[in-house]
């Protein structure tokens, strides 16, 4: 929230399938006669540009037009799966939803649409079914073919895919599937045979590539088509912790946006944000919004069984995986959250600040994974999931970054009833200004402590000097300068071997859940092996491996066995 801008969370659509936003309300002095829906892309390009078009946003009502942006069926916090039936038609639809819900917060009739490579060309394609004021597209993918051939190219260059095999026709890029059916379905799709029901239309294009040409296609009397160039794409939908806002790219869209829209003379309807947001129902699992902090700052999603018989059980909190906002990389967190839910646990999922959809006070430290102010976010996200008398345990977990967070904070959480910290491919114990951000590339069965073992002795190097080099590489990049000075032994000041002690002395278990070959189980060991094996030899650490897994978990088969996993141990633990 901005002092020139309102941001509201809300749920929409059927209540039986409930769709995830955020509206971003204007001033009032400030509104303009018209509201844009923001429509992000598809897979990995969705997580990547999730902050961007929360720029965009902002951006647009900060020039007076109020603007939903959303998450599409079956994707971020709304209703559904990958592997739903008729996804093409489930997104437009839910595109409809948004704009109807825009209508109504807003009370502006006068609508837009804006989308980014794929969220541009469903974008147009709703435009077919309904009249809008504009349509601002940036690199619409015009041939759903040639989109589909990017995802599978994708698919088969994935280190995870030459680690679990393929054994189906469905599509997993970036930690998305795309089962064989929605592959036809985008292939139809030629965007040159759809023009849109829109009097202005604007076509980005990126810089950085030639693209199909729309504009002849789409000419017709009546209808102005403007046409730009803009920086910053490639920037923007780069992984999230290297991504760029595209501040040039943005303003000049706003601008377009914004140009003949005349100032509204309605009063602005109320938002609501003194009211209390709905649960949305997913099953037999409810979802509500979570706001605390220092004006409600930060921000988390709350999962809990609809029949509210969880309010004594443990809580999970789960906390940013990089730089990937709270849903987590490929939507792990939504699913599982909502998994623990259904088995009867609170789980909150919750964003750190500057990242996701939580504010931090200096927009130079938006997009760090790693913070020195997340414990303290830890005990103030706990207090305001607590219910008052109840004293539930607290679960901390997290993937990468996350796993630091939760170390740390069953480290220092003294006051606080953490019960357990369950670890996901750490990287680090112990972070430091300048450590690599990067994820290591999963190797192949053997390879990664085949290769790390010939790290100690000159012997050891001649033999990496006759290894294959494209592999070496990958070893070389995860143990770089960096990440081997990452090393938890080595961070000065710290003892991991005490740190593992002093945790489970105060009754504090730790669970670690590797992928087979991530480093994060060569570092656990390299810096306090012997008190690793007697802490799991007394039951106090608990460890195990999820194999064909890379870093992320992108392959469903691997994640789904990490979700089942921890589910049940967990359920073992707390629920009996």
């Amino acid at each position: 929230m901005t002092g020139s801008v309102t941001r509201v969370p809300l749920w929409f659509g059927p209540a039986s399938r409930p769709l995830f936003g955020w509206y971003h309300a204007p001033a009032s002095a400030n509104r303009r006669e018209l509201a844009v829906v923001v429509c992000p892309p598809l897979g990995s390009e969705y997580f990547n540009s999730y902050r961007s078009l929360r720029h965009l946003a902002d951006r647009l009502a900060e020039n007076g037009v109020s603007a939903l942006r959303f998450d599409y069926d079956g994707t971020g916090n709304s209703a559904g799966q990958d592997e739903d039936p008729g996804r093409e038609s489930a997104w437009i639809e839910s595109i409809h939803a948004a704009m109807a819900r825009l209508r109504a917060e807003s009370g502006i009739e006068c609508l837009g649409l804006a989308g980014v490579r794929m969220g541009a060309t469903l974008a147009a394609l709703a435009a077919q079914d309904v009249d809008v004021s504009c349509l601002a597209l940036w690199a619409p993918c015009v041939s759903g073919r040639d989109y589909v051939r990017e995802l599978k190219a994708m698919d088969l260059t994935s280190a995870s895919a030459s680690a679990g095999g393929r054994d189906s026709p469905d599509l997993e890029a970036g930690g998305c599937v795309m089962t064989e059916e929605t592959q036809r379905e985008i292939a139809r799709i030629d965007l040159r045979h759809a023009p849109p029901r829109a009097a202005r239309i604007l076509i980005a294009r990126r810089d950085d590539r030639p693209e199909r040409d729309l504009r002849d296609s789409w000419s017709a009397p009546g209808r102005r088509i403007d046409q730009q160039t803009l920086p910053g794409l490639a920037q923007m939908l780069d992984v999230p912790h290297h991504a760029r806002v595209p501040d040039v790219a943005i303003d000049s869209i706003v601008r377009w946006i914004a140009t003949e829209v005349g100032k509204a003379v309605t009063k602005a309807p109320d938002t609501g944000t003194g009211s209390p947001v709905p649960d949305a129902l997913f099953g037999s699992v409810s979802e509500s919004f979570v706001q605390f902090g220092e004006g409600g700052s930060l921000f988390g999603v709350l999962t809990e069984p609809a029949d509210g018989a969880a309010k004594t059980t443990a809580i999970v909190l789960l906390s940013n995986a990089g730089a990937t906002h709270h849903v987590g990389p490929g939507r792990l967190y939504v699913l599982l959250g909502r998994a623990l839910s259904r088995a009867g646990f609170r789980c909150l999922r919750l964003d750190l600040p500057g990242l996701g959809d939580s504010d931090t006070g200096d927009a130079g430290r938006e997009g760090e994974p790693y913070i020195p102010e997340a414990t303290s976010v830890i005990a103030t996200a706990t207090d305001a999931v607590a219910h008052a008398g109840v004293a539930a345990p607290v679960i901390v977990m997290g993937l990468c970054s996350g796993a630091h967070t939760a170390f740390q904070a069953a480290l220092q959480l003294d006051r606080r009833p953490v019960t357990e910290a369950v670890l996901i491919n750490p990287l680090t114990f112990y972070y430091r200004p300048g450590m690599s951000l990067d994820e290591p590339a999963t190797l192949p069965a053997g390879h990664w402590r085949r290769y790390a073992s010939y790290l100690g002795s000159v012997h050891g190097w001649s033999k990496l000097l006759s290894v294959d080099l494209a592999v070496l590489r990958r070893v070389l990049r995860a143990l770089g300068p960096s990440r081997a000075s990452s090393s938890p032994g080595s961070a000065p000041g710290n003892s991991l071997t005490g740190d593992l002690e002093r945790a489970t002395s105060q009754g504090r278990a730790l669970t670690f859940v590797f992928s087979r070959y991530d480093p994060g189980y060569d570092l656990l060991v390299s810096g306090a092996g012997r008190a690793v094996r007697r802490l799991a030899r007394s039951g106090q650490i608990r460890l195990w491996f999820i194999d064909g897994a890379n870093h992320t978990f992108d392959r469903r088969g691997p994640r789904a066995e990490m979700i089942a996993s921890i589910t049940s141990h967990l359920s073992q633990r707390y629920l009996r």
